[in-house]
C-alpha cells in the first residue's frame, strides 16, 4: 500500500489517497498546522501542506525545495515557526510568514547533523536528539548547550523520533 489513510475519531478509515509528492512516498511525519491543513515531509523528496478537506498536496516552500529532501521530523513551535529535524542538514527552523529559514549545524555547535528528534520546553527551548548528542537551543539568543554521557545522558547515540518532554520541563 501506498499513500495516506485519514482515521475517523472512532478510528475508523474514511478516506485513503495517494498524494501529490514528486518523488518518494516515504512519509516521516504528519503533523497538524490549522484546521484544515496538515504538514508531512516525504524522505528524499520534500515538505508538502495537506488540505484535509479537498485532499489536496501543495509544496510548503519551493525557494527551499533542496533543503527539504532529507527532512525526517517536523515540529511546529511557539511563533508558528516549523522546525526541521534532517538526516545530514541539521536542525532548520523555517518561517512560513517570513518565508526566511535559520540553521543549526556543524559551523554553529553542534556536533551531528543528523538530527532525529525536536521537543520544546516551557521556555521557548528546543531539545534536540541526534546520532551524537543531546542539545539544548535557546531560540532567543541561538546558544547551543551539548549534553553526552559526561554530563549524564544515558548515551551519546540516538535514533529516530527519540523524544520525550516531561511535566517539569
Amino acid at each position: 500500500f501506498k499513500g495516506i489513510t485519514i482515521y475517523g475519531k472512532d478510528l475508523q478509515k474514511e478516506k485513503t489517497f495517494l498524494p501529490a509528492t514528486g518523488k518518494s512516498n516515504n512519509i516521516t511525519r504528519i503533523i497538524p498546522y490549522s484546521s484544515s491543513t496538515m504538514i508531512f515531509s516525504a524522505f528524499g523528496d520534500n515538505i508538502y501542506y495537506i488540505d484535509v478537506n479537498a485532499f489536496r498536496t501543495r509544496v510548503l516552500d519551493p525557494k527551499f525545495s533542496n533543503k527539504f529532501r532529507n527532512v525526517i521530523n517536523i515540529k511546529r513551535v511557539l511563533g508558528n515557526r516549523i522546525v526541521l529535524g534532517t538526516y545530514g542538514d541539521g536542525l532548520m527552523i523555517y518561517s512560513p510568514v517570513s518565508r526566511s529559514m535559520k540553521v543549526f549545524d556543524y559551523a554553529n555547535g553542534l556536533r551531528s547533523n543528523d538530527i532525529l528528534g525536536i521537543e520544546e520546553d516551557r521556555s521557548g527551548n528546543l531539545w534536540v536528539s541526534s546520532s551524537f548528542g543531546l542539545y539544548r537551543i535557546n531560540l532567543s539568543n541561538n546558544k547551543i548547550r551539548s549534553y553526552f554521557t559526561a554530563d549524564g545522558t544515558a548515551g551519546d547515540q540516538y535514533h529516530e523520533k527519540s523524544e520525550c518532554m516531561t511535566a517539569e520541563c
